[in-house]
């Protein structure tokens, strides 16, 4: 993180060619600002089977999209419990 606050935002939306993209929150990540072996994890529940979600930054540095930049090195999806 350079500049503002060690905290960011992740919003989850499912993208609709043919009407607005579907919102289904936003996350604060703050414990992976803290050092490489530090992830920050947040759930979402009761999604449909859908296969075009995408995440969207939010409040990077505690503030608007524009007052920081934001260096991530992995982002992933687990899928664990919605295979079980």
């Amino acid at each position: 993180m350079q500049g503002g606050s060690k905290t960011t935002g992740v919003e989850l939306w499912d993208y609709d060619r043919l009407s607005d993209n579907d919102f289904y929150g936003e996350k604060t990540f703050t414990n992976c600002f803290n050092g490489t072996s530090y992830a920050s994890r947040g759930e979402y529940n009761g999604l449909p089977q859908e296969s075009d979600f995408f995440f969207q930054l939010d409040n990077v540095g505690g503030g608007s999209n524009a007052c920081c930049l934001l260096w991530a090195t992995y982002a992933g999806v687990d899928t664990t419990l919605a295979d079980s």
